[in-house]
């Protein structure tokens, strides 16, 4: 199936399955470098890599793109007892604009205009499956132009606007709860001249379950893959692929998970490169930065992580109070001032933890605690460290 380039293209699938199968009988979707082909008559799909493996998949086409508020046979929902559900882009970008009061919903497949902010106060909401900004697939109609208020003939297309410009708007100040059913948000772009992630402000009780890939960058205080710039009870079961860029004069807090009053962080993880590079104390860590007298437990960092100060493989720390981290381990490289391996600065009690990143700092680094802990157990470092005034576990106590 490959052309004399090497590559297989989408015209040539198409046609080989045409010869084969027969005309009407397949749709075949681009996925970054892949190819999905769904069988028509049986409603199966197939994922075709770009080396050739072939393998089944489940997905489910939402029949009510862009209302949240019906699920994807066209059944109401409450957001109680029946919570509001996300099947595909359609309805992420309808919930984003819900919170932010701009832009349009769809009801009964027709643009309405969203009049004012919904907070979804007690609400629950539900990432039903694997959603994929760069895949055509994910949307029921990636060519629509009918859901922000630059409706006219020149509008770029849903997927474009998705995939560059500013990207995907945040879901802004929710206050209900979150579950990802262990789906991933894939190729998420984000890049905004505010704070940044996939949700911004509010206040959560939860969110649990979900995966975040692609790269969010912004300029306001605080930078994160899931959530930035307000308060969540507690984030568990959660993970970050996606590069986080904090690029603003005042950006303070950049991390991979979350950024600002997270109660608790439990059993997340964080592969993605974090950088707080212009704000002069900007911080940064792998998991949260700026948690202050709360705890992570069960967590790790494998991404790079450099911020100007208070820069940690699990958390920058500097918060009102002082951060307590159990059983977490960073293995990524960490760069900026006052450094550790686990903590930037401010912790309580650092148990069971280890930290093999390597260590670079301008002033104050440690193995786990770059500045300012009360207690350490259990721990280890065999990272290197480079840097003024430091420690195998910490410095500057």
């Amino acid at each position: 199936m490959k052309n004399l380039d090497g590559f297989l293209k989408k015209v040539d699938l198409e046609e080989a399955l045409i010869q084969n199968i027969g005309d009407n009988k397949t749709s075949v979707f681009e996925e970054d470098k892949n190819f999905i082909v769904k069988l028509i008559e049986k409603n199966r799909y197939y994922k075709i890599e770009a080396d050739g493996k072939i393998s089944e998949f489940i997905f489910y086409e939402d029949k009510t793109p862009g209302d949240i508020g019906k699920d994807k046979d066209g059944n109401t929902l409450d957001g109680v007892e029946k919570p509001y559900e996300i099947w595909s882009i359609e309805d992420l970008v309808v919930f984003s604009n819900l919170t932010n009061g701009s832009g349009y919903k769809l009801e009964n497949g027709e643009p309405v205009k969203i009049s004012a902010s919904d907070n979804f106060s007690g609400k629950k909401v539900i990432l039903k499956q694997e959603l994929n900004f760069k895949s055509d697939l994910s949307y029921i109609n990636s060519k629509r132009t009918d859901l922000f208020d630059n409706n006219t003939e020149e509008a770029k297309d849903l997927k474009t606007l998705m995939t560059s410009g500013n990207g995907f708007i945040p879901i802004k100040n929710y206050r209900g709860s979150f579950d990802g059913e262990n789906n991933e948000i894939k190729n998420i772009f984000i890049e905004n001249n505010g704070s940044a992630a996939l949700f911004v402000g509010g206040s959560i009780s939860e969110i649990k379950n979900l995966g975040i890939s692609g790269s969010v960058t912004g300029s306001g205080l605080a930078v994160a893959g899931i959530f930035a710039d307000g308060s969540v009870s507690i984030i568990d079961n959660c993970y970050n692929k996606a590069e986080i860029i904090g690029n603003g004069t005042n950006t303070n807090w950049a991390a991979g998970i979350a950024v600002r009053t997270i109660s608790k962080i439990t059993n997340c993880y964080n592969t993605g490169n974090v950088t707080n590079k212009v704000y002069v104390s900007g911080q940064a860590g792998g998991i949260n930065s700026q948690l202050g007298g709360n705890t992570i437990e069960n967590c790790y960092n494998t991404g790079n992580i450099s911020g100007k100060t208070y820069v940690g493989g699990i958390a920058g720390g500097h918060g009102n109070g002082r951060t307590n981290i159990k059983n977490s381990y960073n293995t990524g490289n960490i760069s900026g001032s006052r450094c550790g391996g686990i903590l930037g600065t401010n912790g309580n009690i650092i148990e069971n933890c280890f930290n093999k990143g390597k260590i670079s700092s301008s002033q104050y680094a440690g193995g786990i605690v770059g500045t300012n802990v009360s207690e350490i157990y259990n721990c280890f470092n065999t990272g290197e460290i480079k840097g003024v005034q430091c420690g195998r576990s910490m410095s500057n106590n």
